[in-house]
């Protein structure tokens, strides 16, 4: 072994040269390294034999950067049927050494077959540096109004650019003004909303507010606000099946049809975010970025959830999404997040959590937010930095709405 460890680096010598004369990195990991000069090894080797194996490193590999080469290594010639031994009458003796130069971290296998010495050798890539642990995220809740009725959607009118007027509340079966005061909101003016039919016993509305003007849209019924002095409310029926332009996501519309009698919509399609896609019988929906790269998730009415790109791509989703998303975007990890809530029926509390898109897939970033009740709500504002959510207390009965927002912590 002595003589053998002395012509080591004469062995090397050339294959560094040999190295010198090619940029091109045939390993990018310390893995895919080591199952390519296991690889190499059995060229020179053969099938079905036992070696003695030593490993040695002389680079500034981490530890468990050698461990995973090793392992590769180990693996592959014992697919091969190249057993490693310690028994000393094992007739070759191979000795891998892990060493770098100005290029990078080289795998070199030193094989002595009883006269005969070669060398077979890998360069690979250095794995980068573990980046410092981004902030974990955390979604915070601000209740805005509580109430014993129903809330479907809530606002704020706005008659002075920046400044709220008022509180806007969304029922099934009214609107309501709330105005503003020191110790917070006080009710006001009441306007009715007429049906020509029953709602759904769990009846799906949407407000849109721009300065002082606010929409409602129902199952039925639309109706235009005026936050003025006087308030003003009117409202029009539409026929069954009609499409409506909704803002169901951050500064963009799609066109849905509400289905009479059920709190879910019978299709998504024809806007920016649904890109020319039509998704049938959803709940709720959200856009969510990966970098400049644009996702859509929709909860079905059949309890699945739909999630697709800019390009059409299905990606992979969670399987245990309630039937409320929405998106929103943040300055924490990816910069854009979807909440959801968790599958659960009403008669347990809730939970939101957040997701990111990662490689394609949507997985959970940061704790959940536990609340006191069902969500029977979750609509991303127009600006997208926050979220609405209605809540149904379990113990108190009444309807809470919350702003949501996602802020980091380390």
């Amino acid at each position: 072994m002595t003589g053998f460890r002395r012509n080591f680096l004469r062995f090397l010598v050339a294959a560094l040269l040999s190295f010198a004369s090619s940029a091109t990195l045939l390993a990018q990991t310390p893995t895919e390294a080591g199952a390519e000069l296991a690889r190499r090894v059995v060229v020179r080797v053969g099938p079905g034999r036992n070696v003695v194996l030593t490993i040695r490193n002389l680079s500034s590999l981490k530890p468990a950067d050698v461990s995973a080469l090793f392992a590769a290594l180990e693996n592959e010639l014992q697919s091969h049927g190249i057993r490693p031994s310690a028994e000393p009458a094992a007739t070759t003796e191979i000795v891998v050494t892990i060493s770098e130069n100005l290029r990078g971290p080289l795998a070199v296998a030193q094989i002595r077959d009883g006269e005969s010495e070669e060398v077979a050798m890998v360069p690979f890539a250095k794995p980068a540096k573990s980046p410092a642990a981004a902030p974990s995220l955390r979604i915070e809740r601000k209740l805005v109004w509580d109430q014993a009725a129903a809330i479907l959607d809530f606002g704020f009118t706005e008659r002075t650019a920046g400044t709220i007027s008022r509180l806007v509340v969304l029922g099934p079966d009214q609107v309501s003004l709330l105005g503003r005061t020191d110790s917070g909101w006080r009710s006001g003016a009441s306007f009715p909303i007429p049906h020509r039919q029953a709602l759904s016993r769990d009846a799906r509305g949407k407000l849109h507010v721009e300065d002082n003007l606010f929409r409602t849209y129902l199952e039925r019924t639309e109706c235009a606000g005026w936050d003025e002095d006087p308030p003003r409310l009117t409202c029009s029926e539409k026929e069954d099946g009609a499409a409506t332009s909704l803002y169901l996501t951050a500064g963009s519309t799609a066109d849905v049809k509400f289905v009479p009698g059920r709190n879910f919509f019978a299709a998504y399609s024809g806007g920016e975010a649904a890109f020319g896609r039509q998704v049938q019988a959803f709940f709720s929906a959200a856009e969510v970025y990966e970098g400049v790269h644009l996702w859509n998730a929709l909860a079905g009415a059949d309890g699945r959830v739909k999630f697709f790109d800019q390009d059409g791509r299905e990606g992979e989703a969670p399987t245990n999404w309630g039937s409320e998303i929405a998106g929103i975007k943040s300055e924490c990890g990816s910069g854009w997040q979807v909440l959801a809530t968790r599958a659960s029926d009403a008669s347990q509390p809730d939970a939101i959590q957040a997701f990111e898109v990662r490689s394609g897939q949507l997985v959970a970033a940061g704790a959940p937010l536990d609340v006191p009740g069902p969500v029977t709500a979750l609509w991303t504002t127009e600006t997208g930095r926050s979220v609405h959510a209605v809540v149904r207390n379990l113990e108190t009965g009444r309807y809470e709405a919350y702003i949501l927002t996602v802020v980091c912590s380390r």
